[in-house]
């Protein structure tokens, strides 16, 4: 499911758990090693499953399966 995701679609997820979180959305595209999806924000998503992210704590992990519906 996740890797039909487009890294836009990814980083309004990510702007979408922030807000959840109350933090910046910038916190978490980083902490995903997210942040060059802006250069090509079409491009289909490859990386690991959310889960798997290790930059990533256990509520930013649930903020963004939540919001991504997974």
């Amino acid at each position: 499911m996740l890797h039909s995701k487009t890294h836009q679609d990814l980083i309004n997820a990510a702007y979408k758990a922030a807000e959840k979180l109350g933090i910046a959305p910038w916190v978490l595209l980083r902490a995903a090693e997210w942040g060059n999806f802006t250069d090509d924000r079409g491009k289909k998503y490859t990386g690991p499953a959310i889960d798997d992210i290790k930059g990533l704590d256990d509520a930013q992990k649930k903020a963004l399966k939540e919001v991504l519906g997974l």
